[in-house]
C-alpha cells in the first residue's frame, strides 16, 4: 500500500543559506563550519545538509533537522578532518541543502549550493596548553595558557576566546611576539556570568585559539559552575528553617495556651466561691441576728449589737470556702503516665494507715487514736463533690489536679505506676496548705526475683 505521491511546488521558495566562504585549518586538524539556514517555503519543512567535492573521510554524514516552521533559522555547525600529511593549498566544497515535506520526505523546493574553500595551511610552529583544562567555580577561577614557538623565527600570535553567554573568559594579553624557541606564560580568568545560591553544577566548555602564520591551534577547557550553597546547604537551609518555623510556633502558642488552662481553672475556682457566698453571708446575718436578740434579753440592746458583729464575722469566715483544688506536681525518672486516684477517707481508716499528712499530723492516724476520737475525724457523710472512684493521670511535665473538692474532709491521694512504689497522702481539704502544690518523689519498687536451677 502506497501514499499520493507529493509533487514539488516550482512557485515555493528555496531555502536561504548563510555561512562563511572561507575557513582555515592544518593537516590533522579539525575544522568547525557553521551554517544558518532559513525556511522561506509557507509550510514547516524540514531541513537536508549535504557537503560535496571533499574526500568522504574529511566530510561528515549528511544529516537531517527537525521540522523547521515557516521564517524559522536554524544553525548547523559541521566539522572538516583533513587527514595528516594533507598539501598545504585551497580545496573548495559545496553545501547543498534541500527542504524536505515532513510527511512523504520528498524534495518539496529545488536545492540550494553554497560554495566554500577550505584552506590548508602549513603546521604551525606554535603550541598551547590549558592548565587547569577542567576547572570549577562559583564565581570565577584563573587559568594559566601556555604558548610555545617551535619554529627557526620570531611568530606574531593573535589569541582568542570563544565561550558560551554562561561564562567569560578573559586573558591577560591577546597579541604576542614570542621568540623562536620560547615559551611564554599568559594569566586569564573565567568569570561566571550568573551566580546561583541554590541548584545543582553545570558543565560549559570553551575553546581558545592561538592563531599566527601557520594553521590556527585550538586548546578546549571546561569549567564547571556549582551552587554557593550545593545540594547538602540547600537541604540543611530547608531543615533548620522548619525547625525555626517550629521553635517559633511553640514559644508563641504554649504560653498562651498554659495562660488559658490556668485562667479557666481560676474562673471556674471564682465561679464556685460566688455561688457560695450569698449563703455564707446569710448564715452569719442569721447568726448575727440570733446573737443579737439573745444579748438583747440579757444585758441591753447596746452590748447585744456589740456581741453580735463578732458572731457574724465568724460565720462569714468559715464558710467562706466550701470547694477547694488539689494539685502538685510528680518528680522523678519518668513523671509522665502516673495515675492518681482520690477517695474519701478518715482518720481510722485503715487504708489511710501510713500515709503522709497534709494540713493533718500524722500520730493521729499512725499509733492510732488514744482517747475520744473527735467528730471531725471520723467520716459521717461521704463529700459528694468527689467520687471515691476520681482518678486522672500525669501529664508529661507530672502535672496533676483535682478541682472542686469539698470543705471540710480528709482525702486520700493514691500515686501509683508499674515498676514504681506506691505512694499516699491524706490531705486536710480545710487546711490551708491543702491548696499548695504537692511534690510527690516516686522511687522505684522494691521487688524480688526467685526461681528454681535445674
Amino acid at each position: 500500500m502506497t501514499g499520493p505521491r507529493f509533487t514539488p511546488d516550482p512557485a515555493e521558495p528555496a531555502p536561504d543559506v548563510v555561512v562563511d566562504a572561507e575557513v582555515r585549518t592544518g593537516a590533522g586538524s579539525l575544522a568547525a563550519l557553521v551554517i544558518t539556514v532559513t525556511n522561506r517555503a509557507p509550510e514547516p519543512r524540514i531541513i537536508a545538509v549535504t557537503l560535496l567535492g571533499l574526500d568522504a573521510s574529511w566530510l561528515p554524514n549528511p544529516s537531517r533537522s527537525r521540522p523547521v516552521m515557516p521564517g524559522e533559522s536554524i544553525a548547523a555547525e559541521l566539522t572538516l578532518a583533513p587527514a595528516h600529511g594533507t598539501v598545504a593549498a585551497r580545496y573548495p566544497f559545496a553545501i547543498a541543502v534541500e527542504a524536505l515535506d515532513p510527511v512523504s520526505g520528498a524534495a518539496a523546493t529545488s536545492t540550494t549550493l553554497a560554495d566554500v574553500v577550505l584552506v590548508v595551511d602549513e603546521p604551525s610552529p606554535i603550541t598551547i596548553e590549558l592548565a587547569p583544562a577542567a576547572a570549577t567555580a562559583v564565581f570565577r577561577r584563573k587559568v594559566t595558557l601556555t604558548v610555545h614557538n617551535g619554529g627557526p623565527a620570531a611568530a606574531d600570535v593573535s589569541l582568542e576566546a570563544r565561550s558560551p553567554s554562561s561564562t567569560r573568559v578573559e586573558l591577560g594579553a591577546a597579541d604576542l611576539v614570542i621568540g623562536a624557541g620560547q615559551t611564554v606564560p599568559v594569566r586569564g580568568k573565567i568569570r561566571v556570568a550568573h551566580p546561583r545560591l541554590f541548584g545543582q553544577r553545570a558543565r560549559h566548555t570553551y575553546t581558545v585559539t592561538a592563531n599566527s602564520a601557520g594553521a590556527p591551534k585550538h586548546v578546549e577547557g571546561s569549567v564547571t559552575v556549582r551552587a554557593v550553597l550545593g545540594p547538602a546547604g540547600t537541604k540543611a537551609i530547608v531543615l533548620l528553617s522548619v525547625v525555626a518555623v517550629w521553635v517559633a510556633l511553640a514559644i508563641i502558642f504554649i504560653p498562651k495556651l498554659s495562660d488559658r488552662v490556668k485562667s479557666g481553672q481560676n474562673v471556674a475556682g471564682g465561679k464556685t466561691a460566688t455561688s457560695t457566698a450569698p449563703a455564707s453571708g446569710s448564715a452569719g446575718k442569721s447568726g448575727a441576728q440570733a446573737g443579737s436578740a439573745g444579748s438583747k434579753s440579757g444585758a441591753g440592746q447596746s452590748g447585744g449589737a456589740k456581741s453580735g458583729a463578732p458572731n457574724s464575722g465568724a460565720g462569714s469566715a468559715a464558710a467562706a470556702a466550701t470547694k477547694v483544688q488539689l494539685n502538685g506536681t510528680v518528680t522523678g525518672d519518668a513523671p509522665s503516665g502516673v495515675t492518681v486516684a482520690i477517695s474519701p477517707t478518715s482518720l481510722v481508716n485503715e487504708a489511710a494507715q501510713g500515709a503522709t499528712g497534709v494540713g493533718v499530723s500524722t500520730a493521729s492516724f499512725d499509733a492510732g487514736p488514744i482517747g475520744k476520737v473527735p467528730e471531725s475525724a471520723l467520716l459521717l457523710t461521704p463529700p459528694r463533690a468527689v467520687s471515691p472512684d476520681s482518678s486522672t493521670a500525669t501529664g508529661a511535665d507530672g502535672a496533676w489536679s483535682f478541682p472542686s473538692v469539698k470543705v471540710p474532709g480528709y482525702y486520700l491521694l493514691t500515686f501509683t505506676k508499674p515498676g514504681y512504689q506506691v505512694q499516699r497522702y491524706i490531705v486536710d481539704s480545710s487546711a490551708a496548705v491543702a491548696t499548695q502544690p504537692i511534690k510527690v518523689q516516686l522511687a522505684p519498687g522494691e521487688g524480688s526475683l526467685q526461681g528454681t536451677v535445674t
